[in-house]
């Protein structure tokens, strides 16, 4: 247990306990352990147990590695640029789903035209 966990008043911790009961078929000592191993995230106890193979537990702040600012400016704009990678193939995606759909709509209406035409003959 560290710090933040010790300034949770008792009746909170109890809250928070019932409240994982409620929501999963742990026990009291077991929501009370899994709560103490999730730093009482009620999500992640909740999500752990709808999800028991996604076994990543959260981490303290100093226990997370801290890339330094070129690694951040990199990963932001590798973010960036598949963002707007994504958009534009959708949107080109969605502009060729228009074309065929007019291009369809343009057969059919002829089509039309020369069955009526025939039709009057």
């Amino acid at each position: 247990m560290n710090n933040s966990t010790n300034n949770i008043p008792i009746h909170i911790k109890k809250n928070l306990i019932n409240v994982v009961m409620r929501q999963t078929d742990y026990d009291q000592k077991m929501a009370e352990t899994k709560l103490e191993d999730y730093n009482y995230e009620v999500m992640d106890v909740i999500r752990n147990f709808m999800n028991p193979d996604n076994n990543v537990k959260k981490q303290n702040n100093e226990d997370t590695i801290v890339t330094n600012v070129h690694q951040q400016k990199f990963t932001e704009i590798r973010k960036m640029m598949d963002d707007a990678s994504n958009r534009y193939r959708k949107q080109k995606e969605m502009e060729e789903y228009r074309q065929r759909m007019q291009q369809q709509y343009l057969d059919q209406r002829n089509k039309a035209g020369q069955n009526l035409k025939n039709n009057i003959k």
